[in-house]
């Protein structure tokens, strides 16, 4: 591969990265808005998270958009097919292993919430037994 090709193919990857970073659907939009405003605590820190998010999607489509051009005919075939794999059906099963990671890392945080709660209230009611066990022990 010569470096004329190489270069070639990383200012086309990084021209479709900046535009697909920057312009992606309202799908994402949605999911980095619900993102920002769960998991952040303050303006500084939804900004930051929106900035990492932005410039981690940038990187993560040139570095692919790279990857794909220099790999080229070797592994994607004329009909769309990678590796005789139709490229559809492993764009859904990555999205349903993502979707499928994502709900569990929810179901997990949110146990863990639940876990937190109830302690609180069994101490709660353990105070308020011993102090209902001190006021009859002082009569």
């Amino acid at each position: 591969m010569s470096i004329a090709l190489l270069f070639e193919s990383m200012s086309a990857a990084a021209s479709i990265g900046i535009g697909c970073g920057t312009c992606c659907g309202s799908g994402i939009s949605a999911a980095l808005y619900s993102y920002l405003t769960t998991h952040t605590k303050n303006i500084k820190q939804s900004i930051r998270a929106f900035l990492d998010f932005f410039f981690g999607k940038l990187l993560a489509v040139i570095l692919l958009c790279s990857i794909a051009s220099c790999v080229g005919r070797s592994i994607i075939d004329d009909t769309g097919r990678i590796m005789g794999v139709k490229t559809a059906l492993i764009t859904d099963t990555v999205m349903l292993a993502m979707g499928i990671w994502f709900l569990i890392g929810w179901i997990r945080e949110l146990s863990v919430q639940v876990v937190v709660r109830n302690v609180r209230v069994v101490k709660l009611k353990m105070m308020k037994k011993l102090q209902l066990i001190k006021s009859v022990m002082q009569l």
